[in-house]
């Protein structure tokens, strides 16, 4: 998955259940395994004994994180000086003309810009526009502004969740546990004999 962090050898200090599919093995103690982390829920980790670690790293391969750096900036202006995305563009431009595909603009700069990046290095034309400089810099923009969070601060006393939604007051009495799926399920804490 994009975003994800790439999973690291350790060494156990305690003993781990294997989280490979179907496989039942103990992590022992001083024992090498592959520990993975998730971003959601935070703060968790799979972890895989040396036998199951090998498809985890095959895909982990195909992330966008290495050592805690995004190589997804490097990755994509190779390719947007590639041969291959400049034979995109003069695709493009034979199928639409050279006109800006949001504002119409006839234009000799016009510049392809992603709709999405799940097919970088893969593009077919319906994967990008072709458009002038101000609309390229505005899709950007809009894009940018869609990927940011709704809420800059959260407000006090509001529990926010990981893409800013608002789930509801605060309850100090109250314990937050997180879901794999990124939600959280409130539980009362029990004071005393009561909940």
């Amino acid at each position: 998955m994009w975003g994800e962090l790439m999973p690291k050898w350790r060494r156990a200090q305690k003993q781990h259940q294997c989280q490979g599919d179907g496989c039942a093995k103990f992590i022992a103690t001083g024992e090498r395994y592959l520990d993975r982390a998730l971003r959601h829920p935070t703060n968790s980790h799979l972890r895989y004994c040396q036998e199951c670690a090998e498809p985890v790293i095959a895909r982990a391969n195909g992330y966008h994180m290495f050592n805690g750096r995004s190589d997804f900036p490097d990755r994509y202006h190779q390719h947007i000086s590639s041969a291959q995305w400049k034979t995109l563009k003069r695709k493009v431009i034979e199928q639409l003309g050279n006109r800006c595909q949001r504002c119409r603009q006839v234009s000799a700069s016009l510049a392809l810009h992603h709709i999405h990046y799940r097919s970088l290095g893969s593009e077919q034309p319906e994967d990008v526009e072709l458009l002038c400089p101000e609309c390229h810099t505005g899709a950007d923009e809009a894009r940018a502004a869609k990927s940011r969070p709704k809420y800059d601060e959260p407000e006090e006393g509001l529990i926010v969740g990981p893409n800013g939604d608002h789930w509801g007051k605060l309850d100090p009495d109250t314990i937050y546990i997180p879901l794999k799926d990124g939600r959280y399920v409130p539980v009362p804490l029990k004071r005393n004999g009561k909940s």
